[in-house]
């Protein structure tokens, strides 16, 4: 899961994790753009995702109906889905993760916690096991980056345990990683403690 606000650089990171997932699996990656903002628009892929296969939404209202259709007919390992953006499309994307595809996510949160307390829509509840009471079972993906802006993420390695940590007030287990911008690529790293 890729969360952030907008304009943090979400999908940048998405489209990074399509070329590398895509030169792997050769045809086995669908991914199902609503905005077109990964893509593009038109017939004429980004240069970037020669190995993948489109599921053009259109509308996005659409988007739960898509990607049920995805998975029943193409059975893939892996999907991609831009802005998660109601509870069908992550209800979606749960039986999907229950038919053996993978999933790699967006959508808009500034915080883990802000994911979790979410009341008004619930968007995101199916991915992360939660009702009313709380945290049901393990959430749909294992693994979360949270995008700061640019060159800045926090890794969550376990996102069971780190939304058992948000349910109870605590901070969540997470790793900052900030890659350096300019001429020269570095990278630090910085355990986020509680």
């Amino acid at each position: 899961m890729i969360m952030g606000l907008p304009g943090s650089g979400k999908t940048a990171l998405l489209r990074d994790c399509i070329r590398i997932l895509g030169e792997r699996l050769a045809g086995r990656l669908f991914v199902n753009d609503s905005s077109n903002e990964i893509l593009g628009d038109g017939f004429q892929p980004h240069p970037i995702t020669d190995w993948v296969s489109r599921v053009p939404i259109g509308d996005p209202t659409l988007q739960f109906e898509k990607l049920n259709q995805t998975v029943k007919n193409f059975q893939p390992r892996w999907m991609v889905v831009d802005e998660v953006s109601s509870p069908g499309d992550a209800r979606a994307i749960a039986y999907a993760r229950s038919r053996g595809a993978r999933a790699v996510m967006t959508w808009h949160a500034g915080s883990l916690r802000s994911a979790y307390q979410e009341k008004d829509e619930r968007t995101l509840w199916p991915l992360i096991q939660r009702n009313e009471e709380g945290v049901t079972g393990p959430p749909v993906a294992s693994l979360g980056i949270l995008v700061r802006g640019r060159g800045e993420y926090v890794i969550f390695e376990n996102l069971e345990e780190c939304f058992d940590e948000v349910a109870h007030d605590r901070l969540p287990p997470g790793v900052q990683v900030s890659v350096a911008q300019g001429s020269r690529w570095g990278h630090r790293e910085q355990a986020l403690t509680g």
